[in-house]
């Protein structure tokens, strides 16, 4: 499978700067960008998975993320390419959940981003990408 832009799950859910979950997901997006940004994410998540990606981009930036997650999965993905942009984020999700987001975005921005997700799937892709540079990552994942 070769994802650009974009994101496929199982459960035939395909989603583009938008949330689709199906029963006992939680989805959870967050987008940081600085002036002349143009991030994208979307997200796809399927039966008891949880997807959060998050995309930090300065300006002149591409940044393309693909996922591919069914049940029972966890992948982990990072990228960090400066200058001087750090970005944070936390998320906590369960069944009874509990969703906790911290922001700082600014000229020199400083983040984190770290997930927690059950039940049995984390996925956790993290792109930081400062000017002119162009990431791209494709995930493929099976229970």
């Amino acid at each position: 499978i070769k994802l650009t832009a974009s994101f496929a799950a199982s459960q035939s859910i395909e989603s583009t700067q938008s949330y689709s979950a199906s029963p006992s997901v939680e989805s959870t997006q967050s987008t940081y960008a600085s002036p002349s940004i143009e991030p994208n994410q979307s997200f796809s998540a399927s039966p008891n998975a949880e997807s959060t990606p998050s995309i930090y981009a300065s300006p002149s930036i591409k940044s393309t993320q693909s996922y591919s997650a069914s049940p029972n999965v966890e992948t982990t993905a990072s990228f960090a390419a400066s200058p001087s942009i750090e970005s944070t984020q936390s998320f906590s999700a369960s069944t009874n959940t509990e969703m906790t987001q911290l922001i700082s975005a600014s000229s020199s921005i400083e983040s984190t981003q770290s997930y927690s997700a059950s039940p049995s799937v984390e996925s956790t892709p993290s792109i930081y990408a400062s000017p002119s540079i162009q990431s791209t990552q494709s995930l493929s994942a099976s229970p």
